[in-house]
């Protein structure tokens, strides 16, 4: 019987080049990312991957490729295809000069995608079997993120790398990110008389300055950026209103709270001091910010990768927000890792060298086979078992539900259900707890904790159903449900799971 044999994959630096080429030559600010997802789509289904299509709105999708007959993996390389706005319109495309690729999105994140695309390419080329990796090519990075809060609404990945500029310098602590809305208000007057008014954009700049002394001298090592500063209306008058917008990154360890609270304390105490500051604060945009234990089994291995391909191992935190952000906040541990420096990008001058965008794609090529070591170890399989064990829970909850008429009772459900919840939240996550924390498996202590306090918020909500019976018309609401941890509210998603910390724009809906 004959037999295939698959040959050993890699990188072809021309291929690479002349995609890179086309990926910059190609305007996609976030938003308008169409032609760009047209071309990358043929690209991908012409070396024969397996592509899927996820829509994020009417005109806008994801690009997803998973290995044949799954939707599932154990390693997602995440990449955006959007770029900010450009400088010049007759002056963003592609051109070299010497080893350096120039170009609108050559850094953030153009080449990072391209190695990524050469690494499956390659992988595909081989015709064997496929490792338990993926690739998430989405939109909107530059703006809402919105590719990437849909990417995670419908996929599951416990491991991502996302290709952002880090000077191929692995990151594996991210800044977390606020963003910080000041209003300011005053009295209108003719321009020519501004003592009968009250000047909005002085008071703001009052403001201002005691903001930009207290995030100078924070010692936690706060990262602190002015964006934008309006002043309404326009036209011949003192304006009597001014707007701020404040990019605030903390670095990983950092309390978000308290770094709020701080803020408000402050615009109150300028309240009192500055004379007529009326003054508003409103925080718009929170992404929480993460540190990944280097001894993490996968992270290991990332390091083998590396000493192999002699890529320095000196691990950093990466100062900006990314999709890393919204990746961590849906349960995904992502390690940020690519090719070309952060500073440049969103310049006039964004530029990548071309040499580290072959390195990347090779560095993900070689992860990505690492990977498939994995399954042949077959750790992979363990995982499988996990989520297979996992859906298995999903089956025994409909059949239960299904078998509800043989009951006698809904008092009897609800006493049975908080009687089984209770257990588990008293005895057996516990238990499993304290085997993950001996085992020093914090992935799994981390789960179980997951799984151990959302099972105490159930048998309340059961209880709370218990004691209402009988005692009037029965209310009708919705309930609401964390993708990542489980975690069940009542009536309206918090902000954020109070277990887990995924925004509550995620959760599901039951009805």
């Amino acid at each position: 019987m004959a037999t295939t044999t698959s040959t050993a994959p890699e990188v072809k630096p021309e291929r690479l080049r002349e995609l890179l080429r086309k990926l910059v030559d190609i305007y996609s600010p976030s938003g308008k990312e169409e032609e760009i997802l047209q071309f990358t789509e043929d690209y991908l289904k012409d070396v024969g991957l397996n592509v899927k299509k996820q829509p994020v709105d009417e005109n806008r999708y994801n690009i997803v490729v998973l290995p044949p007959k799954t939707d599932e993996v154990d390693l997602c390389f995440v990449g955006h295809l959007d770029t900010v706005t450009a400088h010049d319109l007759d002056d963003f495309g592609f051109y070299e000069e010497e080893e350096k690729a120039f170009g609108l999105g050559s850094s953030d994140m153009k080449g990072g995608c391209a190695a990524m695309i050469e690494a499956f390419n390659a992988l595909a080329e081989r015709r064997g079997r496929f490792p338990s990796v993926g690739l998430a090519l989405v939109v909107g990075e530059e703006e809402e993120s919105d590719g990437a809060k849909t990417l995670v609404r419908e996929y599951r990945f416990p491991w991502a790398v996302v290709a952002e500029p880090t000077n191929m310098v692995p990151c594996l602590g991210h800044y977390g990110y606020l963003e910080v809305l000041l209003r300011t208000r005053g009295k209108k007057a003719h321009s020519s008389m501004p003592e009968l008014g009250q000047n909005a954009i002085e008071n703001m700049l009052k403001l201002l300055l005691q903001v930009t002394e207290y995030a100078t001298s924070a010692p936690s090592g706060l990262v602190y950026n002015i964006r934008q500063l309006s002043g309404f209306p326009g036209g011949f008058v003192v304006p009597d209103t001014c707007e701020a917008w404040l990019d605030l990154h903390l670095p990983p360890d950092s309390r978000m709270d308290v770094l709020k609270a701080e803020l408000e304390e402050l615009v109150e105490s300028a309240s009192r001091k500055i004379t007529s500051l009326d003054a508003y604060i409103r925080f718009e945009n929170t992404q929480s910010g993460y540190r990944i234990s280097q001894e993490r089994p996968l992270v290991r291995k990332l390091r083998e990768v590396c000493k192999n391909m002699k890529v320095a191992w000196e691990t950093q935190d990466f100062r900006s927000h990314s999709d890393g952000n919204v990746l961590w906040g849906a349960g995904v541990d992502p390690i940020i890792f690519g090719p070309g420096r952060l500073e440049t990008a969103h310049t006039p001058e964004e530029s990548v060298n071309f040499n580290q965008v072959v390195q990347a794609a090779q560095l993900y090529l070689s992860f990505a086979l690492a990977m498939e070591a994995a399954d042949r170890e077959g750790y992979a399989q363990v995982a499988k078992m996990f989520r297979a064990a996992a859906e298995a829970e999903t089956v025994h909850a409909i059949n239960h539900l299904k078998a509800l008429k043989g009951i006698k009772s809904t008092k009897e459900n609800l006493l049975a259900a908080i009687g089984g919840e209770t257990h588990e939240f008293k005895s057996m996550y516990p238990q499993m707890i304290a085997d993950a924390k001996a085992e020093g498996n914090k992935e799994g202590q981390r789960s179980f904790e997951f799984a151990n306090a959302v099972e105490q918020i159930h048998a309340k909500l059961y209880q709370a159903l218990l004691d209402n019976m009988g005692k009037g018309k029965e209310e009708y609401h919705p309930y609401y449900v964390c993708p990542v941890c489980g975690y069940t509210s009542e009536r309206d998603a918090p902000d954020t799971c109070p277990v887990c910390g995924t925004k509550g724009k995620v959760f599901k809906k039951i009805e």
